[in-house]
């Protein structure tokens, strides 16, 4: 897609983000129900809610340039 709008790829990597725990497990809750409810509230009851925690879903940073036309 880049070089078809005349880009060209200077890096590519790895994008990881950064949350807090108790986050994950808030939105967690849309897919696993009360489970992750109930995960959190010990998570936060042993003080690990405020941990962050890196995560890749599968982004990528891509550093680009434009190309001179010719």
């Amino acid at each position: 897609m880049l070089k078809e709008t005349g880009f060209k790829s200077l890096k590519a990597k790895p994008h990881f983000q950064f949350l807090e725990f108790a986050y994950i497990f808030q939105r967690a809750e849309a897919y696993i129900g009360p489970l992750a409810g109930t995960l959190r509230k010990v998570i936060k009851f042993i003080g690990f809610d405020k941990l962050v925690i890196p995560y890749w879903m599968g982004q990528t940073l891509v550093i680009a340039k434009k190309e001179r036309s010719v």
